[in-house]
């Protein structure tokens, strides 16, 4: 440490720590949860959404070239 470097008392630390909000925080871990998995459905939708219309366009060209 740096000299003359002004190291905070135990009770100081306990004092912030225990008006930390740990629920608040929970609460915006389970919403970036929530969120990123809302993405996820999202993007693995619009794939299967372009995989079945690709599908679909194949068999339509493969029924007109019968």
């Amino acid at each position: 440490m740096p000299k003359n470097t002004r190291i905070p008392h135990i009770d100081v630390v306990r004092r912030c720590l225990s008006d930390f909000d740990l629920d608040g925080l929970k609460n915006i871990h389970d919403s970036i949860i929530k969120a990123t998995m809302m993405l996820v459905y999202y993007l693995v939708l619009q794939f299967s959404i372009s995989i079945l219309l690709h599908l679909e366009h194949s068999y339509i060209v493969n029924l007109l070239k019968l």
